[in-house]
């Protein structure tokens, strides 16, 4: 009887640590890395004249601000 519930502990710990393991590394932050800049659409510099995307999402943001006041 108490093998058997030593046994079960055992499992269910295993599991959790498991579990534990598949959650880190689906998701990257969760290992404390912090996504890249280019992944949130910001500061993807290019030789284009000092264009950043950040700037050009900018100046569609203002159009469509203008857009809409008229």
């Amino acid at each position: 009887m108490e093998e058997q519930r030593r046994h079960h502990q055992r499992e269910t710990v295993r599991a959790e640590e498991e579990k534990k393991v598949r959650a880190k590394l689906e998701k990257p932050s969760s290992r404390g890395e912090k996504p890249s800049t280019t992944s949130r659409g910001e500061k993807r510099k290019r030789n284009d004249g000092g264009w950043t995307r950040s700037t050009v999402v900018l100046a569609r943001e203002e159009e469509r601000k203008r857009g809409a006041c008229v």
